[in-house]
Protein backbone atom coordinates (compact mmCIF):
# COMPACT_ATOMS: atom_id res chain seq x y z
CA UNK A 1 0.00 0.00 0.00
CA UNK A 2 1.21 3.30 -0.51
CA UNK A 3 0.22 6.71 0.76
CA UNK A 4 0.96 10.12 -1.04
CA UNK A 5 1.20 13.03 0.19
CA UNK A 6 0.39 16.40 -1.17
CA UNK A 7 3.15 19.04 -0.47
CA UNK A 8 1.40 21.19 -3.20
CA UNK A 9 -1.67 20.35 -5.29
CA UNK A 10 -1.82 23.61 -7.38
CA UNK A 11 -0.78 23.01 -11.16
CA UNK A 12 1.95 25.97 -11.80
CA UNK A 13 1.42 27.27 -15.20
CA UNK A 14 4.05 28.64 -16.51
CA UNK A 15 6.79 28.79 -18.94
CA UNK A 16 9.83 28.32 -17.78
CA UNK A 17 12.57 30.94 -17.61
CA UNK A 18 15.05 29.53 -15.28
CA UNK A 19 17.78 26.71 -16.95
CA UNK A 20 17.08 23.40 -16.40
CA UNK A 21 17.93 21.63 -13.27
CA UNK A 22 21.43 20.05 -12.66
CA UNK A 23 22.21 16.26 -12.75
CA UNK A 24 23.65 14.27 -9.85
CA UNK A 25 25.69 10.93 -10.37
CA UNK A 26 23.62 8.98 -8.60
CA UNK A 27 21.42 7.24 -8.61
CA UNK A 28 21.22 7.37 -12.47
CA UNK A 29 25.01 8.61 -13.88
CA UNK A 30 24.15 10.02 -17.26
CA UNK A 31 27.31 11.11 -19.49
CA UNK A 32 30.03 13.38 -18.83
CA UNK A 33 28.74 15.22 -22.30
CA UNK A 34 25.56 15.14 -23.53
CA UNK A 35 24.53 12.43 -25.46
CA UNK A 36 23.56 13.94 -28.97
CA UNK A 37 20.09 11.94 -30.43
CA UNK A 38 18.27 12.55 -33.58
CA UNK A 39 14.83 13.89 -32.54
CA UNK A 40 12.45 10.88 -32.72
CA UNK A 41 9.41 10.58 -35.15
CA UNK A 42 7.34 10.72 -31.40
CA UNK A 43 8.64 14.01 -31.27
CA UNK A 44 7.89 15.57 -34.69
CA UNK A 45 4.39 14.10 -34.54
CA UNK A 46 4.28 16.81 -31.22
CA UNK A 47 5.78 19.00 -33.02
CA UNK A 48 4.15 19.11 -36.16
CA UNK A 49 0.47 19.08 -34.15
CA UNK A 50 1.35 22.22 -32.49
CA UNK A 51 2.81 23.76 -35.87
CA UNK A 52 -0.26 22.65 -38.05
CA UNK A 53 -2.92 24.41 -34.83
CA UNK A 54 -1.03 27.24 -35.37
CA UNK A 55 0.32 27.49 -38.86
CA UNK A 56 -2.46 25.61 -40.69
CA UNK A 57 0.62 23.52 -42.10
CA UNK A 58 1.73 19.95 -41.10
CA UNK A 59 5.40 20.26 -41.87
CA UNK A 60 6.75 23.70 -42.49
CA UNK A 61 6.90 24.46 -38.57
CA UNK A 62 7.48 21.15 -37.81
CA UNK A 63 10.71 21.16 -38.98
CA UNK A 64 11.97 24.25 -36.94
CA UNK A 65 9.74 23.19 -33.32
CA UNK A 66 11.13 19.52 -33.32
CA UNK A 67 14.67 21.05 -32.75
CA UNK A 68 13.30 22.84 -29.41
CA UNK A 69 11.96 19.83 -28.17
CA UNK A 70 15.55 18.32 -27.66
CA UNK A 71 16.21 17.15 -23.63
CA UNK A 72 14.49 17.80 -20.97
CA UNK A 73 10.81 18.90 -21.19
CA UNK A 74 11.24 21.50 -18.63
CA UNK A 75 13.83 22.61 -21.60
CA UNK A 76 11.69 22.73 -24.63
CA UNK A 77 11.40 25.92 -26.76
CA UNK A 78 14.87 26.96 -25.30
CA UNK A 79 18.13 27.57 -26.76
CA UNK A 80 19.67 26.02 -23.50
CA UNK A 81 18.54 22.50 -24.55
CA UNK A 82 20.62 19.05 -23.00
CA UNK A 83 20.06 15.80 -24.30
CA UNK A 84 20.33 13.40 -21.98
CA UNK A 85 18.46 9.99 -21.66
CA UNK A 86 17.66 7.02 -19.51
CA UNK A 87 20.75 4.82 -18.90
CA UNK A 88 19.26 1.66 -20.08
CA UNK A 89 20.79 -2.35 -19.37
CA UNK A 90 22.96 -1.87 -22.31
CA UNK A 91 23.85 1.67 -22.29
CA UNK A 92 21.60 4.74 -23.46
CA UNK A 93 18.69 3.65 -25.69
CA UNK A 94 18.91 4.33 -29.30
CA UNK A 95 15.43 4.06 -30.12
CA UNK A 96 11.96 5.18 -27.75
CA UNK A 97 11.24 1.91 -24.95
CA UNK A 98 7.35 1.40 -24.59
CA UNK A 99 5.22 0.80 -21.64
CA UNK A 100 2.01 0.59 -20.27
CA UNK A 101 1.91 3.29 -17.57
CA UNK A 102 -0.18 1.25 -15.22
CA UNK A 103 1.37 -1.90 -15.06
CA UNK A 104 5.52 -0.52 -15.84
CA UNK A 105 5.24 -3.69 -17.90
CA UNK A 106 7.89 -3.27 -20.89
CA UNK A 107 6.04 -3.86 -24.25
CA UNK A 108 7.53 -6.27 -26.88
CA UNK A 109 6.64 -3.23 -29.48
CA UNK A 110 8.85 -1.41 -31.39
CA UNK A 111 8.46 1.83 -33.19
CA UNK A 112 7.02 0.06 -36.38
CA UNK A 113 4.26 -1.11 -34.54
CA UNK A 114 4.02 1.69 -32.87
CA UNK A 115 4.49 4.75 -34.67
CA UNK A 116 6.81 5.24 -37.54
CA UNK A 117 7.13 7.29 -40.78
CA UNK A 118 6.13 3.86 -42.18
CA UNK A 119 2.78 3.11 -40.05
CA UNK A 120 1.56 7.29 -40.23
CA UNK A 121 0.18 8.97 -42.80
CA UNK A 122 1.75 12.58 -43.38
CA UNK A 123 0.62 15.13 -41.90
CA UNK A 124 -1.02 12.90 -38.87
CA UNK A 125 -2.23 14.94 -35.82
CA UNK A 126 -2.22 13.49 -32.31
CA UNK A 127 -3.85 13.99 -29.01
CA UNK A 128 -2.56 13.48 -25.48
CA UNK A 129 0.67 14.60 -23.27
CA UNK A 130 4.47 14.63 -22.88
CA UNK A 131 5.37 14.01 -19.51
CA UNK A 132 8.21 13.87 -17.14
CA UNK A 133 8.36 12.72 -13.18
CA UNK A 134 11.78 14.40 -11.44
CA UNK A 135 12.83 12.70 -8.52
CA UNK A 136 13.74 16.00 -5.55
CA UNK A 137 16.97 14.68 -4.00
CA UNK A 138 18.18 16.86 -0.83
CA UNK A 139 18.97 20.30 -1.57
CA UNK A 140 16.08 20.66 -4.18
CA UNK A 141 18.29 18.41 -6.82
CA UNK A 142 15.59 16.96 -9.65
CA UNK A 143 16.48 13.25 -11.19
CA UNK A 144 14.37 12.52 -14.23
CA UNK A 145 13.34 8.82 -13.58
CA UNK A 146 11.03 6.84 -15.73
CA UNK A 147 7.49 6.32 -13.42
CA UNK A 148 7.53 2.34 -15.35
CA UNK A 149 10.18 0.82 -13.73
CA UNK A 150 11.27 3.61 -11.36
CA UNK A 151 10.71 2.60 -7.14
CA UNK A 152 10.29 4.92 -4.56
CA UNK A 153 11.02 4.83 -1.08
CA UNK A 154 9.64 6.25 2.14
CA UNK A 155 10.32 9.89 2.14
CA UNK A 156 11.32 10.51 -1.57
CA UNK A 157 9.28 13.08 -3.13
CA UNK A 158 8.74 13.97 -7.19
CA UNK A 159 6.91 16.34 -9.49
CA UNK A 160 5.64 15.89 -12.42
CA UNK A 161 5.98 18.04 -15.31
CA UNK A 162 3.83 17.83 -18.72
CA UNK A 163 2.91 19.34 -21.90
CA UNK A 164 -0.11 18.58 -23.94
CA UNK A 165 -0.07 18.21 -27.88
CA UNK A 166 -3.26 20.47 -28.06
CA UNK A 167 -4.87 23.01 -26.27
CA UNK A 168 -7.67 22.69 -24.40
CA UNK A 169 -8.71 21.65 -20.58
CA UNK A 170 -6.98 18.96 -18.23
CA UNK A 171 -8.27 17.81 -14.95
CA UNK A 172 -5.83 15.76 -12.63
CA UNK A 173 -7.19 13.31 -10.20
CA UNK A 174 -5.57 11.52 -8.14
CA UNK A 175 -6.43 7.77 -7.18
CA UNK A 176 -5.01 6.40 -3.66
CA UNK A 177 -4.19 2.61 -3.27
CA UNK A 178 -7.85 2.12 -1.77
CA UNK A 179 -8.84 2.83 -5.92
CA UNK A 180 -10.46 6.30 -4.31
CA UNK A 181 -10.36 8.99 -7.03
CA UNK A 182 -9.88 12.42 -6.25
CA UNK A 183 -9.74 15.88 -8.65
CA UNK A 184 -6.99 18.20 -7.61
CA UNK A 185 -7.01 20.15 -10.21
CA UNK A 186 -8.56 21.65 -13.43
CA UNK A 187 -7.01 24.26 -15.80
CA UNK A 188 -6.80 25.48 -19.48
CA UNK A 189 -3.78 24.81 -21.19
CA UNK A 190 -2.12 26.50 -24.25
CA UNK A 191 -0.39 23.57 -26.98
CA UNK A 192 2.81 22.93 -25.33
CA UNK A 193 2.48 25.04 -22.22
CA UNK A 194 4.67 23.20 -19.49
CA UNK A 195 2.61 22.49 -16.07
CA UNK A 196 4.23 21.54 -13.13
CA UNK A 197 2.15 19.00 -10.62
CA UNK A 198 3.71 18.51 -7.07
CA UNK A 199 5.31 18.46 -5.25
CA UNK A 200 4.85 14.91 -3.65
CA UNK A 201 6.17 12.84 -0.79
CA UNK A 202 5.52 8.97 -0.19
CA UNK A 203 4.73 8.37 3.71
CA UNK A 204 4.80 5.27 5.80
CA UNK A 205 2.19 3.35 4.11
CA UNK A 206 3.85 1.29 0.76
CA UNK A 207 1.85 0.16 -2.49
CA UNK A 208 0.98 1.79 -5.32
CA UNK A 209 -0.86 5.59 -6.20
CA UNK A 210 -1.26 6.95 -9.39
CA UNK A 211 -2.10 10.56 -11.23
CA UNK A 212 -4.70 10.41 -13.83
CA UNK A 213 -4.45 12.65 -16.41
CA UNK A 214 -7.35 13.76 -18.55
CA UNK A 215 -7.12 16.20 -21.62
CA UNK A 216 -10.13 17.94 -23.51
CA UNK A 217 -8.65 19.64 -26.68
CA UNK A 218 -10.39 22.75 -27.67
CA UNK A 219 -9.55 26.07 -29.13
CA UNK A 220 -9.86 29.22 -27.72
CA UNK A 221 -8.38 32.41 -29.08
CA UNK A 222 -5.66 33.31 -26.06
CA UNK A 223 -4.84 29.96 -25.74
CA UNK A 224 -3.57 29.95 -29.49
CA UNK A 225 -1.84 33.33 -28.42
CA UNK A 226 -0.45 31.68 -25.27
CA UNK A 227 0.86 28.94 -27.77
CA UNK A 228 2.57 31.55 -29.84
CA UNK A 229 4.61 33.11 -27.39
CA UNK A 230 5.44 29.45 -25.81
CA UNK A 231 7.23 28.02 -29.58
CA UNK A 232 8.23 31.89 -30.28
CA UNK A 233 5.76 31.32 -33.74
CA UNK A 234 5.01 34.74 -35.58
CA UNK A 235 0.90 35.01 -36.63
CA UNK A 236 0.24 34.20 -40.10
CA UNK A 237 -2.98 35.28 -41.35
CA UNK A 238 -2.88 33.88 -44.78
CA UNK A 239 -2.49 30.65 -43.16
CA UNK A 240 -5.34 27.97 -44.01
CA UNK A 241 -5.68 24.82 -41.59
CA UNK A 242 -5.30 21.55 -43.67
CA UNK A 243 -7.68 19.65 -45.38
CA UNK A 244 -10.16 22.64 -43.67
CA UNK A 245 -8.79 20.93 -39.57
CA UNK A 246 -9.90 23.30 -36.80
CA UNK A 247 -10.53 22.66 -32.92
CA UNK A 248 -14.18 23.30 -31.45
CA UNK A 249 -13.99 26.58 -29.38
CA UNK A 250 -13.83 25.43 -25.58
CA UNK A 251 -16.78 28.45 -25.02
CA UNK A 252 -18.89 26.38 -27.65
CA UNK A 253 -21.44 23.90 -25.94
CA UNK A 254 -21.15 20.55 -26.15
CA UNK A 255 -23.60 18.64 -28.57
CA UNK A 256 -22.14 14.86 -28.92
CA UNK A 257 -21.22 12.61 -25.64
CA UNK A 258 -18.11 12.84 -25.09
CA UNK A 259 -16.02 9.90 -25.28
CA UNK A 260 -12.73 9.14 -23.32
CA UNK A 261 -9.85 7.57 -24.97
CA UNK A 262 -7.49 5.69 -22.86
CA UNK A 263 -4.12 5.64 -23.64
CA UNK A 264 -2.63 2.41 -22.51
CA UNK A 265 0.89 2.50 -24.39
CA UNK A 266 3.06 5.03 -23.65
CA UNK A 267 6.86 5.64 -25.22
CA UNK A 268 9.78 6.79 -23.26
CA UNK A 269 12.10 8.36 -25.76
CA UNK A 270 15.15 10.31 -23.75
CA UNK A 271 13.61 11.58 -20.39
CA UNK A 272 10.40 11.88 -21.78
CA UNK A 273 7.39 9.85 -22.21
CA UNK A 274 4.78 10.31 -25.05
CA UNK A 275 1.28 9.06 -24.63
CA UNK A 276 -0.10 10.34 -27.85
CA UNK A 277 -3.10 9.25 -29.77
CA UNK A 278 -3.91 9.73 -33.47
CA UNK A 279 -6.55 11.96 -34.45
CA UNK A 280 -9.67 9.82 -36.35
CA UNK A 281 -10.83 10.52 -39.53
CA UNK A 282 -14.38 11.86 -37.84
CA UNK A 283 -12.33 13.86 -35.46
CA UNK A 284 -10.45 15.70 -38.13
CA UNK A 285 -13.47 16.17 -40.45
CA UNK A 286 -15.49 17.42 -37.32
CA UNK A 287 -13.02 19.47 -35.03
CA UNK A 288 -14.87 17.52 -32.26
CA UNK A 289 -12.02 15.58 -30.51
CA UNK A 290 -12.60 13.03 -28.00
CA UNK A 291 -11.04 13.40 -24.64
CA UNK A 292 -7.71 11.50 -23.78
CA UNK A 293 -6.59 10.18 -20.59
CA UNK A 294 -3.25 8.53 -19.12
CA UNK A 295 -2.85 7.31 -15.98
CA UNK A 296 0.83 7.32 -14.60
CA UNK A 297 1.39 4.59 -11.22
CA UNK A 298 3.95 5.26 -9.16
CA UNK A 299 6.13 2.48 -6.99
CA UNK A 300 6.78 2.49 -3.20
CA UNK A 301 9.05 -0.38 -1.84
Amino acid sequence: MLSLMMVSASILAQQVQQPPPAYVQEPMPYPAQPLQRKPSFLRELFAGTIGAILQGTGGGVAAALVQGLTGTIVSWFSKKQHANAYPGPNGYPSEPQFFDPRTGQVSAANAQAYYSRDTVPDNTLVAGVAYEVHALAQGGTAIPVNPAIHSFRTGDRFVVHFRPSMPGSMDVYNINPLGQQTRIDSVRMAAGQLMTLGPYEFTATRGEDALRLVLMPCARNDLIVATRNIVNVAADPAAAPPNGFSLSSCDAPITRSINTRDITKVAVDGTTSFALDPISAQEYASGQLDAREVTVVFHHQ
